[in-house]
């Protein structure tokens, strides 16, 4: 991918086609990059619900959906971190590291048990 529109092109093939598209490797981290720095939260989303019930057995899929979610678990994990008086860096990270695990655990569930 060489400009931003062709990484706008991919994320709209993504929700369009409710597939991760075959895109070469300097493509994918270019999509990757879009999403976890620059992406809207609702695109974010949008994208990671995509991944999340149609595209988790893709090679990809567990790559883009965390670059969907992490910069909304940071963000969850500085809100829930601002409840406290004055919140450590070491009380945002641990709060964070949560949201990681619980987000990766939730990926690799059975898709079956998700039906349960």
């Amino acid at each position: 991918m060489e400009s931003a529109s062709d990484v706008i092109a991919a994320v709209e093939a993504v929700l369009t086609s409710q597939k991760i598209p075959d895109l070469e490797p300097q493509q994918m981290s270019a999509l990757l990059h879009y999403m976890f720095h620059s992406a809207s939260a609702a695109v974010r989303v949008r994208v990671a619900e995509v991944v999340f019930r149609h595209e988790r057995g893709n090679r990809h899929g567990l790559d883009l959906f965390l670059a969907c979610v992490l910069p909304l678990a940071e963000r969850a994990a500085r809100r829930r971190a601002a409840r406290f008086l004055h919140p450590s860096e070491w009380r945002i990270e641990a709060m964070y590291d949560g949201a990681v695990s619980l987000v990766i655990e939730m990926f690799q569930l059975d898709h079956l048990s998700l039906n349960n």
